[in-house]
């Protein structure tokens, strides 16, 4: 009993230091088939990427934003387990109206590993509204 607990605090250390330093590249192809952008649709404000169609097993990316001086900057830290997720378009919901702000001035980024700023591509969205609802994630 008492060397599974030291393996399950092993792993948990592990998750949060790897999820703590790390970045995923914007141009991943292991991770992304399409980049991270911002779509806007009918005055509401998504980040959207589709999960790559690659052999090896895909994971849930788990994107967080900041506000740092006057950029908005998105990134990714880790990635986790959720299935098969190849080829999938994710779209997380952007709603906090500082962050809006910063889109609406095209100050928006994607922080790629060893903190390089990238700017992020703002478009309008194709796709209505009521085909994505069941896809979208709230940051």
């Amino acid at each position: 009993m008492k060397m599974d607990f030291r393996i399950l605090i092993s792993g948990l250390l592990f998750l949060i230091l790897g999820c703590a330093s790390a970045r995923i590249s914007i141009n991943d192809k292991e991770i992304f088939m399409e980049s991270p952008k911002i779509v806007v649709k009918e005055d509401r404000y998504f980040l959207k990427f589709r999960y790559a169609e690659s052999p090896k097993f895909v994971f849930y990316a788990m994107t967080w934003s900041k506000i740092q001086g006057n950029k908005l900057i998105f990134y990714m830290p880790c990635t986790s387990s959720s299935g098969n997720l190849r080829g999938v378009v994710q779209y997380e919901e952007i709603v906090s109206p500082d962050k809006i702000d910063l889109i609406k001035k095209q100050s928006v980024y994607w922080e790629n590993p060893e903190n390089k700023l990238i700017k992020l591509v703002v478009g309008e969205m194709e796709e209505s509204l009521d085909v994505i609802k069941s896809r979208i994630r709230t940051h």
